[in-house]
C-alpha cells in the first residue's frame, strides 16, 4: 500500500534582502501563524497528489554558528533566493549553491531558483553606472545555470549530480510564481522521496521578461504545467 502521509523538509537560502521571508510568507498564506518553536522554521500541511504532506520549510540564516551539513541534513528541495535587481546578491548565488552541493546528505536533491522582486522596475538611466541597480538578464541567468549544471553533472563537488536547476521569476509582493514554484517543488520532492528524482539535463525555456507573465525554465520543459 502506497504511503498516504509523508514529511518533506524544504530548506530556503539567499543574501539578506532578497525577500526569502516575504516568499515563505506569500506561500503560506496571509493568516498562517508559527506554531513551531523554531522561528527559522516554518510548517504547513498540505493534500498534493492524492498525499498528506507535512512540510517544514526553513529559513536559512545568512549567519550560523553551527556546521552547514548539520542545517541542510534531510533536505528534499533547495530554494536558492537572488535579487533581480541586485547583482550582487546574483554573483553570491553561487556560493550558496556550492555550500549546499559539498553540505547536502544526498546527491539529486531537487534545486530551484527564484529570482526575485520582478515588481521592481528597472530604475537604471544613462547616468547611473551602479551596476547592482541593473536588472539580471535571462541571457545571464541562463547561462549561470548551464555553467553549474555542467560542474554538477561533471562532479565538481565530490560526486555527480545530475538532478536539473529549476528556475523561477517570482514576486512575493504581487504573489507572482510563488505558489507555482512551492508547487513545482512539492512535486520534485515527492519524486525524490520515493527514490525516482528528475534527473534529465536542463533545458531552458526562453522567454520575454514581463512581470504580468508566469514562467519557468526547467528540466522536462514539454513536462512542465507551467
Amino acid at each position: 500500500m502506497e504511503e498516504r502521509k509523508i514529511n518533506l523538509k524544504f530548506f530556503i537560502g539567499g543574501d539578506s534582502g532578497v525577500g526569502k521571508s516575504s516568499i515563505i510568507k506569500s506561500f503560506l498564506g496571509e493568516n498562517y501563524e508559527n506554531k513551531t518553536p523554531m522561528g527559522d522554521c516554518h510548517q504547513k500541511e498540505i493534500d498534493f497528489d492524492g498525499r498528506h504532506v507535512v512540510l517544514r520549510i526553513w529559513d536559512i540564516p545568512n549567519k550560523m554558528n553551527y556546521p552547514l551539513n548539520m542545517f541542510y541534513r534531510g533536505a528534499d528541495c533547495i530554494f536558492l533566493c537572488f535579487d533581480l535587481n541586485n547583482l550582487t546578491s546574483f554573483e553570491n548565488l553561487e556560493k550558496w549553491l556550492h555550500d549546499f552541493l559539498f553540505s547536502a546528505s544526498y546527491v539529486n536533491v531537487p534545486i530551484i531558483i527564484l529570482g526575485n522582486k520582478i515588481d521592481l522596475k528597472n530604475e537604471n538611466n544613462s547616468n547611473n553606472n551602479n551596476n547592482n541597480n541593473e536588472i539580471i538578464s535571462k541571457e545571464k541567468i541562463d547561462e549561470w545555470c548551464k555553467k553549474q549544471q555542467d560542474k554538477m553533472i561533471n562532479g565538481n563537488f565530490n560526486k555527480s549530480y545530475f538532478c536539473g536547476i529549476h528556475y523561477f521569476e517570482t514576486s512575493a509582493k504581487e504573489s507572482i510564481n510563488i505558489q507555482e514554484s512551492f508547487i513545482k517543488g512539492l512535486g520534485l520532492a515527492i519524486k525524490f522521496y520515493k527514490g525516482e528524482p528528475e534527473c534529465s539535463p536542463v533545458v531552458f525555456k526562453q522567454e520575454i521578461r514581463n512581470k504580468n507573465d508566469r514562467f519557468c525554465w526547467c528540466a522536462n520543459v514539454t513536462d512542465c504545467s507551467y
